[in-house]
């Protein structure tokens, strides 16, 4: 199932991108026949919805820079949040969104459509939220302040 939403998904970014409908069929195919992403499909791990995830947050984007509808701004940081936790090196990406939405608040003009851009500040908003709240639930359950490594596996121990 994620992997026909994905193509969709993908198929509509890359018409939104080039703005050629031969172009976004090859790259869909090439994206969507590579052996590393149809063997994720085969099996139980993160990566399948990392993909399509990572997927759908570029869709996302280029849905809102064409139509600058709310919903979009807000997705993208919920998304965000969805991705962090399934796999914490996506961090980053609420770094990368905090940074374009100052970037779109000083760069965009109009007054009506930075009401769209608070929107977005807002997805980001729940996101880091979400982020705080999940490390401080390992906190209060496992002791640490931390995304992912709650366990001691790690740490030296001396076996005398």
């Amino acid at each position: 199932m994620p992997r026909c939403a994905r193509w969709g998904a993908f198929y509509y970014t890359v018409v939104r991108v080039t703005r050629r409908r031969y172009l976004a069929v090859i790259f869909t195919l090439l994206f969507g026949l590579q052996p590393g992403v149809v063997g994720y499909e085969t099996s139980v791990m993160t990566e399948s919805f990392s993909v399509s995830g990572v997927v759908f947050l570029v869709f996302l984007l280029a849905r809102y820079l064409d139509e600058r509808r709310r919903c979009d701004a807000v997705g993208l940081g919920v998304l965000a949040l969805f991705l962090v936790l399934l796999r914490p090196a996506f961090l980053y990406l609420v770094g990368v969104l905090a940074v374009f939405w100052v970037l779109q608040w000083f760069l965009e003009a109009p007054a009506k459509k930075k009401r769209n851009i608070l929107w977005g500040f807002l997805g980001t908003g729940i996101s880091v939220a979400g982020v705080l709240a999940w490390c401080a639930f390992n906190f209060f359950s496992c002791g640490r302040f931390t995304l992912s490594v709650v366990t001691d596996i790690n740490l030296c121990t001396c076996w005398c």
